[in-house]
């Protein structure tokens, strides 16, 4: 039985703005200005012609295109040149690689380049004059909308005229070598007819349901409208914002027509796409659909539609993480001079340990090396930086799958290898961390979460502050992973959990947990302190809630924490944070105070088990309760040994800002009143008081003692307290 091999590579791309500003998780901005400099030439042309070949070791692929030349702005050029890019189809075998630019026929726009450097081939090619892209995919500035527009993945530019051939100009200290142009006057010639005027119809669309998908789950959109036409013929298309371009709105990309479930004049039904590897397709991403009628009229939606998570799919297949090193996973060995740089190994480890600890993930890192530093199909899941084999001007990162598909219907990766750009490239500036990244530098941890991210089977989303974002503001560090993410990796892994059908795979299996982090604390609820200890009236009189009472506004607090019985002497219900450095909320528990202060978790054992906190990062306790000042840990606590302490109760500077009060005994306990939880205590928490004050049992917020009733003790804590105020930033 024959396997369709596929080789991708992951590549963030984005638009950059400003360029002092913004920089890429994977790539960073090359200006124009660089690109002129850099450039043996600028182009602008047509894609005529493409074909895909094998090198002469036939274990990579390229792809030569031919383009039409209408202006040259820099380097004396002939009517046609020839174009190499990394990638391509030959036959049963795909190679997709976005650092080289991905292009079709008919594309049309400015190619700055340089001269070809691709050795080992038999180059296919009709045209002795051989170029390669300057800055991978920045490289190509396509035109739009009957040339008025030109953009990038970084730069657009609305008028092409007056803002890029001025930009061109400015750069350049020649006069640029203007060509005789068959296309540029008559630019319809390269894109769809306009249908005659009494054959157009007004096209609109009403209505978009539902407005929250899964990309690459195979869920449908429904589009109401008028105008669309009866069949989906002639220009009909279907668009989605491309999620690789952030900042961009004009990027867009059609659905295949193999998603369109239905189509008439007033309805659609359409799968929503996630990264499609075949089609080379980025998938869809959060924002306005367009819909285009046989007639070329296009339609903007009313609604925007959120994209959840980006999931990557063979066709209508599921891509499988396998069995690979016969222990449930995949191993990672490291090129040799990337083994000796132990700060990238530790990041890299880090990143792979927050996967493992979240999803339970079976990347490992093995602990062997090669001297390989460039990507092959040998088996061998490599972790390298660009030392032979450079990555193109911009790229900080690129992730590699080889893709196994059957004609049995599955589909699964065969090998994963990512290739960072050289810690010695003084472009790359690399922060190695723990320590958050300063200005100018580059976070290699994020990056290595984020290109894991990838190497699971995720594609880009276009929510700000997601992991899975393409872009990543200077100095700053995305290195948790968001829900969304993590709800994608695990459908991936349940589904990679079931048989595959393709020969040589097994189902993967998880990893072992990671070891916990115990975290014990020490914490007293003024409310509820007698001078000595705290009463425990709520669990005698059997008012505590069996479930954690965290699940409403204003914490939101989504955790299934619940007993049967309750341990002896426990006060009530308390909230854990654990805040990292960048003011991250890295875990939540819900667990109980004992009548002594320390908090136990749900069998009475003292030390709350944590499962995402890594080793040597630093973190902050918050504390919250349901009718005191939440309170935050004024120190930063590093992990020692999967072990974590601080005890609130010990000084009143062991709280952010002193926000605690003292007790009788000299301790210190969080202030009582706040039973509104918004960090204050106000007239709003004594007007909750008053509308509940009570002869009954009850357990409710404005019991702000603790004893079961709302009375007078009560009032006394709130009068004794008004005006008391908590801490910014952990205030609802």
């Amino acid at each position: 039985m024959k396997n369709l091999i596929y080789v991708f590579t992951f590549l963030l791309l984005g638009s950059l703005l400003p360029p002092a500003i913004y920089a890429q998780c994977s790539m960073q901005p090359v200006s124009l200005a660089t690109q002129t400099h850099q450039s043996d030439y600028i182009i602008e042309g047509l894609v005529t012609e493409q074909v895909s070949f094998w090198n002469n070791n036939r274990n990579q692929i390229y792809t030569a295109y031919t383009i039409e030349v209408f202006k040259s702005f820099k380097g004396e050029v002939s009517n046609y040149v020839t174009l190499i890019t990394l990638g391509g189809q030959v036959g049963e075998v795909i190679a997709r690689v976005n650092p080289s630019l991905q292009l079709s026929i008919n594309n049309y726009g400015l190619f700055c380049c340089q001269l070809s450097t691709v050795n080992n081939i038999n180059l296919p090619a009709k045209h002795s004059l051989v170029l390669q892209t300057t800055a991978a995919a920045q490289s190509f500035y396509q035109y739009e909308e009957k040339k008025q527009i030109a953009y990038n993945h970084f730069e657009q530019y609305t008028d092409i005229e007056k803002q890029l051939y001025t930009a061109l100009s400015a750069q350049l200290k020649e006069h640029p070598q203007i060509k005789k142009n068959r296309i540029l006057e008559n630019i319809t010639n390269i894109n769809t007819p306009p249908a005659p005027q009494a054959q157009q119809q007004l096209i609109s669309i009403s209505n978009l349901s539902p407005l929250v998908f899964r990309a690459g789950m195979f869920d449908t959109l429904t589009i109401s409208g008028s105008g669309f036409g009866d069949v989906p013929s002639g220009a009909a298309a279907i668009k989605f914002r491309h999620p690789d371009y952030y900042g961009l709105s004009i990027a867009y990309q059609s659905v295949a027509t193999d998603h369109f479930i239905s189509w008439s004049d007033s309805e659609i039904k359409v799968i929503v796409p996630g990264l499609e590897i075949v089609l080379g397709k980025s998938g869809a991403a959060s924002g306005l659909v367009k819909v285009v009628n046989p007639t070329g009229e296009e339609a903007i939606s009313p609604q925007e539609i959120s994209i959840l998570f980006n999931k990557a799919t063979v066709g209508f297949r599921e891509v499988d993480l396998v069995n690979h090193n016969g222990q449930g996973g995949y191993n990672f060995t490291y090129n040799t001079n990337f083994a000796t740089n132990t700060n990238a190994v530790a990041a890299f480890e880090r990143a792979l340990q927050n996967w493992q600890c979240n999803t339970l993930s079976s990347f490992v890192a093995n602990g062997n090396t090669s001297f390989a530093s460039c990507p092959i199909n040998d088996n061998v899941n490599l972790i390298s930086f660009d030392d032979n084999c450079s990555l193109q001007l911009g790229v900080l990162a690129q992730t590699i799958h080889w893709y196994v598909a059957c004609f049995t219907g599955d589909a699964f990766y065969s090998e994963i290898d990512i290739t960072f750009s050289s810690s010695d490239n003084i472009l790359t500036n690399w922060n190695f961390g723990p320590n958050p990244t300063s200005s100018d530098f580059k976070d290699f941890e994020s990056i290595c979460v984020h290109e894991l991210g990838h190497a699971h089977g995720m594609g880009h989303v276009l929510d700000y502050g997601k992991l899975m974002y393409p872009s990543m503001a200077s100095a700053t560090d995305i290195r948790d992973i968001d829900q969304d993410a993590l709800t994608c990796v695990n459908h991936i892994l349940a589904h990679s959990s079931q048989a595959n059908t393709c020969a040589g795979s097994s189902p993967v299996t998880p990893t072992t947990p990671c070891q916990a982090t115990l975290v014990y604390l020490n914490v007293l609820l003024e409310g509820s302190h007698n001078g000595f200890n705290m009463n425990t009236n709520l669990k005698n009189n059997n008012l505590l809630p069996n479930q954690q009472p965290y699940n409403t506004a204003p914490w939101f607090y989504n955790g299934t924490e619940s007993v049967f019985t309750f341990p002896a002497n426990i006060v009530d219900w308390i909230l854990i944070e654990v805040q990292n450095e960048l003011f991250n909320i890295s875990e939540t528990k819900a667990a109980l105070l004992r009548s002594d202060g320390i908090v136990v978790d749900l069998s009475g054992n003292e030390g709350i088990a944590f499962n995402q906190l890594k080793p040597h990062i630093p973190y902050h306790i918050i504390l919250r309760h349901r009718n005191h000042l939440a309170v935050k840990s004024s120190t930063e606590l590093m992990p020692n040994n999967y072990e974590l302490s601080y005890d609130f109760t010990t000084a009143a500077s062991q709280a952010q800002n002193s926000q605690q009060a003292v007790t009788a005994n000299g301790l210190y306990a969080l202030y009582a009143g706040d039973c509104n939880n918004d960090g204050a205590i106000t007239y709003t928490d004594f007007n909750g008081y008053a509308q509940q004050i009570s002869p009954s049992y009850l357990y409710t917020n404005s019991d702000i003692n603790l004893d079961g009733l709302v009375s007078d003790a009560d009032f006394n804590w709130h009068k004794n307290n008004v005006g008391a105020i908590g801490i910014d930033l952990i205030r609802y």
